[in-house]
């Protein structure tokens, strides 16, 4: 964490830097932390189909399933334009996940 922290002193907009340190807040489910990280590289233009993977994944934790779908999409839009197929299909497999979630509790 340190070092992301450092990293990101030095280039805040280094994206594998943010998206690695908002990774690990989620992965300590600490939302409010990882989603403050997003909001900052946001600010500085940073994001990524990474940075919107991880801004869906809070998103959908948080019940907001409408930005969950955007961000999953967008995810999905730019893993596409670059042939990221990993990050594609896991965006692609989100947003099917979130659209039978809605449908399940009428949205």
């Amino acid at each position: 964490e340190k070092k992301l922290l450092k990293a990101l002193e030095l280039n805040p907009g280094f994206s594998k830097a943010s998206n690695a340190l908002a990774l690990l807040y989620i992965d300590r489910k600490n939302s409010a932390a990882a989603a403050e990280v997003l909001r900052a590289a946001e600010k500085n233009g940073s994001l990524n189909r990474v940075s919107f993977m991880l801004r869906g994944i809070l998103c959908e934790s948080k019940g907001e399933f409408g930005e969950a779908v955007e961000n999953y999409g967008e995810a999905a839009r730019l893993a596409g334009e670059i042939d990221d197929f990993k990050i594609k299909k896991s965006a692609e497999n989100a947003l099917k996940k979130m659209n039978e979630k809605m449908k399940t509790v009428g949205i």
